[in-house]
C-alpha cells in the first residue's frame, strides 16, 4: 500500500512538473510560437501577432491589440532548446497563464493587491530555474524566468 501511495504521489508530482516545463521550455526554437499561443489564449481584446525577432541567443515575439497595447514575450536560446525568460503585459492577460502553469492556488484579487506571486524554484537540466510574477509600474506586469546563478549576479 505504501508503495502504491508513493507511486501515485510521484506520478502526480511528475505530471505537474511536466505541465510547467511545457509552459517555459521547448527543445526546438520553432516551438516558441506554441508557448506564445499558450500565453495569448486568455488575452482580453483583439490581439494579433505583430513581430518576431529571432536572433542567435534570443527570440522576441510581440502581440498588439487594437489599442496598440503590446504583450512582449522573450525567450533565451540555450543549448537544450528555448527557455521563456520574460513576458510583459497587463495583469488580467498574464494571470491565467501564471495560475494554470505555475501557481494553481493563486488568488487573483490577493495577488493583484500584493503585486507579486510566489517565487518558484524548479530543478531544470541540472540547474535551478527561478520563475516569478510581479507588478512593474502602474499597469504592467511581468513573468520572469532565470537560472539561480543569474539571479545572484543581478543582485
Amino acid at each position: 500500500m505504501r508503495q502504491f501511495i508513493l507511486m501515485l504521489l510521484l506520478a502526480a508530482t511528475t505530471n505537474a512538473f511536466a505541465q510547467k516545463e511545457e509552459a517555459f521550455f521547448r527543445k526546438d526554437s520553432v516551438d516558441a510560437r506554441k508557448i506564445a499561443a499558450m500565453i495569448m489564449a486568455n488575452a482580453i481584446g483583439n490581439y494579433h501577432y505583430s513581430t518576431m525577432l529571432n536572433k542567435k541567443n534570443d527570440i522576441h515575439i510581440d502581440y498588439m491589440n487594437d489599442e496598440r497595447f503590446v504583450i512582449k514575450i522573450h525567450f533565451a536560446v540555450i543549448p537544450e532548446g528555448i527557455l521563456l525568460v520574460g513576458v510583459t503585459g497587463r495583469y488580467e492577460e498574464l494571470f491565467p497563464f501564471w495560475k494554470t502553469n505555475f501557481e494553481p492556488d493563486a488568488d487573483k484579487a490577493a495577488l493583484e493587491k500584493t503585486g507579486k506571486g510566489k517565487v518558484l524554484k524548479i530543478p531544470f537540466s541540472g540547474r535551478t530555474l527561478i520563475i516569478y510574477f510581479m507588478k512593474q509600474g502602474a499597469s504592467r506586469w511581468y513573468i520572469r524566468g532565470m537560472f539561480e546563478s543569474e539571479s545572484r549576479s543581478k543582485q
